[in-house]
């Protein structure tokens, strides 16, 4: 067997090369995350980058999250004692990604997502009640740039702690395309809509009380009762049409991302700075151009695209706000099973590489087989 390097350094920050390497099921799951620079073609299952059992605390692994949305250099995280300590075997929760449970790393990322979910929800929604207070020309084009940079930002500064998902859409994509394991991606959710609720609940604490009613904190709904020339009328879109609209609008955010951001070729071209600001970019153009599709304004909200900034706003206020609620989670969570489906049957032109990460529909079908990715 010829030598491969690997990127997996001990103390002296030396690297070994394969055939000292001595698998460990225990690690396997999360140490997976290794320097993009090697591709998961040259590392085999069997012989996958891990730390010789010398007994030591004090080994370290070189990692990258491979589902964060801004690329990075390489990290050194040391191996906690929990994660040597205990050994997660068997098909089932190797493909579940229990390791993700015990893993310092796993956890500090989804407390990223609930600490920055929540500061957008804050600062974003802030940003769309002031525009709406200051009844602009075109409230829905201020609001639109207010959310680029807001969440261009704030995806630029969690990226290298958790990847920058801060909308459980995404990270359910990054499970079906194989680059989060599903503990991570219930972690992840879980931080993001707790972290929503925590920063609507924040926001409804600084606004006056009359601009949250009124305008319903900024939250997502279909339809709305308006006053309009003495005459009360409801005003907004059915739940079909406008989960059809959440499907399609979010899809378009989802394939930017995974095309521009998670493309590992196209990091080459965007480089690392470039992606969260596309990916801000396409956000504000669907937002913008689903908040006119009504012909009378005041109804429906246009396209939420993140069911977890439309949790917040609708945990802190309440009423209308939990009626068709659902559309703003069902329309981008098939959208993220829609990108799922397609990079699974049309992968990217590098088949290669991408069918080397094991997506979750190749492990399924591996599993059915009797054959699991983890044991082969």
């Amino acid at each position: 067997m010829a030598e491969e390097e690997y990127f997996v350094t001990l103390p002296s920050r030396r690297r070994i090369s394969s055939p000292s390497a001595v698998l460990s099921p225990r690690l396997a799951s999360s140490l997976r995350r290794r320097d993009a620079r090697t591709p998961r073609s040259r590392l085999p299952n069997e012989e996958l980058a891990l730390v010789e059992e010398d007994g030591s605390d004090e080994d370290y692994v070189e990692q990258v999250y491979e589902g964060s949305l801004v690329h990075y250099y390489p990290d050194e995280r040391r191996i906690s004692k929990l994660e040597k300590k205990f050994e997660f075997t068997g098909a089932i929760p190797v493909f579940l990604g229990f390791q993700d449970f015990i893993s310092p790393e796993v956890w500090r990322a989804a407390i990223s997502e609930f600490i920055v979910t929540a500061l957008l929800v804050f600062v974003n929604t802030a940003g769309a009640l002031t525009c709406l207070q200051a009844g602009f020309t075109s409230n829905t084009a201020a609001i639109s740039v207010i959310t680029f940079f807001c969440l261009s930002f704030f995806i630029l500064g969690a990226a290298p702690a958790s990847g920058g998902h801060l909308n459980p859409a995404i990270t359910f994509a990054t499970m079906l395309t194989g680059f989060s394991s599903p503990a991570r991606t219930l972690l992840y959710v879980i931080g993001q809509i707790a972290g929503s609720a925590v920063g609507a609940l924040a926001l409804k604490i600084v606004v006056a009380e009359s601009v949250a009613e009124k305008y319903g904190l900024g939250g997502c709904y279909l339809k709305n009762t308006i006053y309009a020339d003495g005459v009360v009328q409801e005003v907004g879109i059915e739940p079909g049409p406008g989960l059809l609209a959440e499907f399609v609008f979010t899809l378009v955010v989802l394939f930017i991302a995974f095309s521009i951001a998670l493309d590992p070729k196209q990091f080459q071209v965007t480089g690392p700075i470039l992606a969260p600001f596309m990916i801000g970019a396409v956000v504000a153009l669907m937002s913008f151009m689903s908040g006119g599709l009504m012909a009378v304004n005041g109804g429906y909200t246009g396209a939420g695209l993140n069911p977890a900034r439309c949790f917040g706003p609708a945990v802190a206020m309440g009423g209308s706000l939990w009626d068709g609620h659902w559309v703003f989670w069902a329309g981008p969570f098939l959208s993220a099973l829609a990108i799922g489906v397609i990079y699974h049957a049309i992968p990217p032109h590098h088949v290669e590489l991408y069918r080397s990460r094991a997506d979750i529909f190749t492990q399924i079908g591996n599993m059915i087989k009797g054959k699991s990715t983890a044991s082969e």
